[in-house]
């Protein structure tokens, strides 16, 4: 699912650091990163929106602003200044912004992710 995706890609801020602070800090590293994931994150988004579960008018522009995003994310953990849940945070909010309901979005950020380091906190 791509909302899980999204989460283990910022969880990697905790789990390999070194790892994020590279992708986060070569030149250009960003664009790269958002050109070699978008195949995969638009094919992704796309089945869900066929199977009704997300309403996204512009899939390319939605992909570009939850990578982005994500890079942000990443940014604000390395640097201390993201809380421990930063990665189901920000999944719920993308989520709203597709219009899931909030119920619906809540549990889906929130759902346990399998091979990451750190256990997340969540809030409501």
């Amino acid at each position: 699912m791509a909302i899980r995706a999204l989460r283990r890609f910022v969880r990697l801020a905790y789990d390999d650091p070194g790892f994020c602070a590279l992708i986060v800090n070569l030149a250009h590293g960003d664009e790269l990163f958002v050109e070699a994931i978008r195949p995969y994150a638009t094919h992704a988004l796309r089945r869900t929106v066929d199977a009704g579960a997300f309403v996204i008018e512009d899939i390319d522009l939605a992909v570009t602003l939850i990578v982005g995003g994500a890079l942000a994310v990443i940014r604000r953990c390395l640097g201390g200044h993201a809380e421990p849940d930063a990665d189901s945070r920000l999944a719920r909010i993308v989520l709203l912004g597709m219009q899931v309901d909030p119920a619906e979005a809540h549990r889906l950020s929130t759902l346990r992710l399998q091979g990451t380091t750190v256990a997340a906190t969540t809030r409501p």
